[in-house]
């Protein structure tokens, strides 16, 4: 019984080591799989001691049981506690990331990039900025004056979007089709060009879809 007691303790509590270690430093620890199986393993185990050893133990045959009850919620509440301290101060907990000095150092990135923004680069100050905030800047159109930074933890992708003059309501402006959106102008001649008609390798080769994006160019390239 005492081994028993043992591993109802101690299983959770690994458990709920490994699982904050991979929110700490985003892996995958691979002993995780394993505590998880042999966790669910010692419900029926803890049963079955209970039927086999009832009439020797008496009541206290159920103290393995109620060790493992107690030993699992009792984890719980220390991952859950254990992984919101890991995570407060990142993307992940907005309502702790940003504060004023965060917001007015991204601000200040963010006009920075606007004006010295050259495509595919980004200046390494800025990048020392993002990185301290556990961001990198991703995505800048500096014709509508759009900055977006990313953050990626474990599965999860977060963005941090700053605008000019703030963001506007779904649909509520017309499609537009600035530089920020095209790698290569080319790539718009080409769908001028063949418009709908291009063949499957073409579509392949292009950025976006031409028969999506023609009929949205067709009237514009037809009043030019």
């Amino acid at each position: 019984m005492r081994i028993l007691i043992a591993f109802d303790i101690a299983v959770p509590f690994f458990l709920a080591v490994t699982m904050v270690a991979g929110e700490k430093w985003e892996l995958m620890v691979l002993p995780g799989g394993a505590l998880i199986l042999l966790l669910l393993a010692l419900v029926p185990i803890n049963i079955g001691f209970i039927l086999w050893r009832c009439k020797k133990y008496q009541l206290r045959v159920m103290i393995p049981l109620l060790t493992f009850i107690i030993a699992a919620v009792v984890s719980f509440f220390v991952l859950d506690y254990a992984t919101d301290l890991i995570l407060r101060g990142t993307p992940c907990r907005p309502e702790s990331f940003f504060n004023e000095q965060t917001r007015l150092e991204l601000t200040q990135a963010s006009q920075q990039l606007l004006t010295q923004h050259q495509r595919g680069n980004f200046p390494p100050e800025i990048i020392t900025v993002a990185q301290r905030h556990n961001l990198k800047p991703i995505f800048v159109d500096d014709h509508q004056g759009i900055v977006v930074f990313g953050y990626y933890h474990g599965r999860h992708w977060f963005e941090y979007i700053w605008v000019t003059n703030g963001l506007t309501e779904p649909y509520s402006m017309p499609a537009t089709i600035t530089m920020a959106d095209m790698e290569n102008w080319n790539e718009f001649k080409r769908i001028a060009k063949q418009g709908d008609t291009a063949t499957l390798a073409e579509r392949r080769r292009m950025v976006f879809e031409p028969s999506i994006v023609f009929p949205l160019l067709k009237d514009d390239l037809a009043a030019c």
